[in-house]
């Protein structure tokens, strides 16, 4: 087998030095907030960048398609187990992006099936950032005309608590 630096050319941005190394840690609450690095924070740059493992796929139709209600016996609890860099907040700023429609089956191709993407303003994501608390990390997706949580990551009460907040309960 040849060595990598055989088969694969470094992207040209990634030659000239221009990455920060603070954008390799990326974090949902930026995104949500607006405030992350442009590689993260605009859809279609973020799934140019964006490899289409098996993993990314199975969880965006398996999540998108309970969100639209096209699917609606797909699982409604998705449980992301990685090691640290598997990839786990990388899935949910896809999942945030695809739910909350700022995608385009263009952009979409050969991660989703177009027809489970979501206008804008179908779904509203909510996500809580339990680290700060010593908690573990979770969030809840919720169903805008059904006003009930449809997704959850963790275990904990706080999580069933976000997801009330979120409700207006």
């Amino acid at each position: 087998m040849r060595p990598v630096f055989e088969t694969c050319q470094p992207r040209p941005e990634v030659l000239s030095g221009e990455p920060k190394e603070e954008i390799f840690a990326a974090r949902l609450k930026d995104v949500i907030d607006g405030t992350a690095e442009d590689i993260y924070q605009a859809p279609a740059r973020f799934f140019d960048n964006t490899y289409p493992t098996e993993g990314l796929s199975l969880l965006l139709n398996e999540a998108l398609g309970r969100l639209t209600g096209l699917q609606p016996t797909n699982n409604p609890v998705i449980r992301l187990e990685t090691a640290f860099g598997g990839g786990k907040t990388h899935n949910l700023i896809a999942l945030y992006h695809a739910a909350n429609g700022n995608t385009t089956p263009e952009m979409m191709q050969g991660i989703v099936d177009a027809t489970l993407l979501p206008r804008p303003g179908q779904v509203r994501a909510a996500s809580t950032d339990r680290r700060s608390r010593g908690a573990r990390p979770g969030g809840v997706l919720e169903h805008r005309t059904r006003r009930r949580p449809l997704a959850q990551c963790g275990r904990s009460p706080v999580g069933c608590a976000a997801g009330q907040r979120a409700q207006g309960h």
